[in-house]
């Protein structure tokens, strides 16, 4: 993908708004994440992270994660998305006392979801300064891997600062997971004509019930697999790891989202609908407006309705 030197986000958020999934989403994040408004569980903001990842293709919100915006951009939308899918609630930098990064990384360990991630973000972000790329693997595996720890206690803020005789072995985890140049080489490729791409390995096959899926994902990729229909056409699912095994495991089930109706100046609107008012764009989602100051969303519904 050759950028030209433009910025991205732009055109990677009108992407998202394009697609009613990515759109849902992107607006619960913003719901969940919005330091303008409130940040009362940093918890409830990372799983809103979790689930646009995991739930929207990859060729979407790699887009949207790896943009960037020029110190000239003109147009607010850039920065707009850059601070939204890297909210400060999710990392932690509203509280009051920097937690250290070997507590963090206990704190991950303790899930199996979150170590598979983190071993897989270290094996393969595994810097190697005698390789042209400075990586042991292809920038698309690492960024895949950094996708993995999103929205997990390893991307959160950290400090050394009370490390004692521990300081060293937190020096390296802080230096992997923030200083770590491979990663940093493999994200400003994204958008470059000269990189790598990607050729996953083998992978976990998805082929499971009761959908079967040919598709295969790389190990350390976190997954959402659809595992019945509810009420209201309402998907239940289950969140599951490709480990380094290339197995799918620790799966843990995740609750559909029910799909209520809202009230629209006096009018019951679906779940999904889209409408504007002088706020800017807004969203039944679940029984509650969600508003987009200054952005306009397009869906196949109300592209159909213009």
């Amino acid at each position: 993908m050759n950028h030209n030197g433009e910025s991205q986000c732009r055109n990677a958020l009108h992407d998202c708004l394009h697609q009613q999934l990515c759109t849902e989403r992107f607006l619960y994040v913003i719901d969940k994440c919005n330091s303008n408004t409130s940040c009362e569980s940093p918890d409830d903001c990372q799983n809103a992270l979790r689930q646009l990842i995991t739930k929207v293709h990859a060729h979407i919100t790699h887009s949207m994660f790896f943009c960037y915006c020029r110190p000239d951009e003109p147009h607010k939308e850039c920065l707009y998305v850059r601070e939204n899918l890297h909210p400060q609630c999710a990392r932690g930098d509203q509280l009051v006392e920097v937690p250290n990064c070997l507590d963090l990384r206990e704190r991950c360990y303790r899930t199996d979801l979150c170590r598979n991630s983190f071993e897989a973000y270290q094996e393969f972000c595994k810097m190697a300064p005698n390789s042209a790329s400075g990586c042991e693997y292809s920038f698309g595996h690492c960024r895949e891997a950094y996708i993995g720890i999103l929205g997990t206690p390893i991307a959160a803020s950290c400090s050394c600062e009370g490390s004692g005789k521990d300081l060293d072995k937190c020096f390296d985890h802080f230096n992997i997971v923030f200083r770590n140049s491979c990663f940093d080489r493999a994200r400003h490729a994204y958008y470059s004509s000269s990189d790598q791409g990607f050729q996953a390995p083998a992978g976990c096959n998805l082929g499971l019930e009761p959908i079967k899926i040919d598709h295969k994902v790389i190990p350390g990729q976190i997954v959402r697999i659809p595992t019945d229909v509810g009420e209201e056409s309402c998907w239940s699912s289950k969140e599951c790891v490709c480990s380094v095994s290339e197995t799918i495991t620790n799966c843990m089930e995740i609750p559909c989202i029910p799909t209520k109706p809202c009230n629209v100046s006096g009018t019951i609107q679906e779940h999904g609908y889209n409408y504007m008012t002088s706020s800017g764009e807004c969203m039944c989602f679940s029984g509650e407006e969600i508003c987009v100051p200054g952005v306009t969303m397009v869906t196949e519904k109300n592209q159909t309705a213009l």
